[in-house]
């Protein structure tokens, strides 16, 4: 039997942005191994496929079609999902949590038609945190991630609830949240039962 592969699909916080670099010559990544979905794999035995990069949202059109391409290109076990931070800053007026929702059901809905036998393999999980989020806009923020996942029968986790530590921008995870979060989510993968599939 081959080794798990987790596949990770998110934003700057699953690249491991670090927002203390200013210098157009420096590599504004921290290093590989202190990312917390690098550590979180390594932490499982898991291979670990990141496809994540900067200021991405939550696909939807042309890019939700891109998403699904590239999933069923790919040979995974476990699919992480963790984006909604840049949709959330992004949100003109109110930045009310269910726009982010809506925006998760078109990727979702295609994805779980494309692999229905694997719906408890994909893990949507909520965005960390962002300094200055009131306790209602977490719960609301929460409440979507959840019962969109629900909604889809797919796993929830739920990042938000996690006290993070933050870079000095309030939206960037540091060395330290890094840590925190993979050790949250290696606990939670660890009570999965995933099955390693063969081929896609």
């Amino acid at each position: 039997m081959r080794e798990t592969v987790l596949y990770g699909f998110g934003d700057s916080n699953m690249w491991g942005w670090d927002a203390r670099i200013w210098s157009a010559d420096a590599d504004p990544r921290l290093p590989i191994q202190s990312i917390w979905i690098e550590m979180a794999a390594g932490q499982m035995g898991w291979k670990l496929l990141n496809d994540s990069m900067p200021g991405r949202q939550i696909p939807t059109g042309q890019a939700a079609d891109l998403f699904i391409s590239s999933v069923t290109a790919a040979h995974w076990d476990v699919l992480l999902l963790m984006l909604g931070t840049n949709d959330y800053l992004c949100l003109p007026g109110d930045r009310s949590c269910c726009k982010i929702g809506s925006r998760w059901m078109e990727t979702l809905e295609k994805l779980t038609k494309r692999f229905p036998e694997r719906k408890k393999h994909i893990v949507l999980a909520s965005p960390p945190a962002a300094r200055g989020m009131t306790p209602a806009v977490r719960e609301e923020m929460r409440h979507e991630y959840r019962s969109t996942a629900e909604q889809f029968e797919i796993r929830y986790f739920d990042t938000i609830g996690i006290s993070l530590s933050l870079q000095y921008d309030g939206i960037h995870l540091d060395e330290t949240g890094h840590i925190q979060l993979a050790k949250a989510v290696s606990q939670f993968l660890r009570q999965m039962d995933f099955p390693v599939f063969e081929k896609n």
